[in-house]
């Protein structure tokens, strides 16, 4: 197979429409937009897709898995210990960009009640691994909840409110805000 619908793959047309959602939100992922920017024809996107509603479900799955799983994978190191690990988590969420979409998923769960339901679920399953990592850092059940909620919330919107700093600059916060967490201000 050599057409161009054989070229691209199906994570090309939606890392193309993530990028489409941030900037133009669900309006701009539109079949004949994604198609220009790659440059290819439609044909290409029915290649891999039924219709613009797959697409969009797919949106969601590719998301969670290249914006949550992934992180999550990586995190897990077993030779990490679990304050290493949260510290790991901050890094890896703000300096490999993965909280980037955030924004945008939650711009378009505002104005439709099923992808609103799902990114939900994927907050929530943050908030949770989160909780667990400070669980396992040793803090009450509450208490790593409570911290879990907090970190993950900043995380998911550091995309947005970290964006223009300096690396020196962020890796300092981050720094303090991991002590601060865990307790160990000084």
């Amino acid at each position: 197979m050599t057409s161009e619908s054989s070229r691209l793959s199906r994570g090309d047309w939606l890392a193309a429409a993530l990028k489409a959602l941030e900037k133009d939100g669900i309006a701009g992922v539109r079949v004949q937009t994604i198609a220009k920017k790659l440059g290819v024809t439609t044909g290409s996107f029915y290649w891999h897709f039924e219709n613009r509603r797959e697409l969009r479900m797919a949106l969601l799955d590719y998301w969670e898995a290249a914006m949550t799983d992934s992180v999550l994978v990586d995190v897990m190191q077993p030779e990490c210990t679990p304050a290493e690990r949260i510290l790991r988590l901050m890094e890896t969420v703000v300096f490999q960009n993965r909280a980037r979409y955030d924004a945008a998923m939650r711009t378009w769960a505002r104005a439709d009640e099923e992808i609103a339901k799902r990114v939900r679920q994927v907050e929530h399953r943050r908030q949770g691994f989160v909780a667990g990592l400070f669980r396992e850092a040793g803090f009450s059940k509450q208490e790593s909840w409570d911290r879990g909620v907090m970190l993950a919330n900043y995380m998911m919107a550091s995309g947005v409110i970290l964006e223009r700093e300096s690396e020196p600059k962020l890796r300092r916060m981050l720094r303090r805000q991991w002590k601060v967490l865990l307790g160990r201000e000084t």
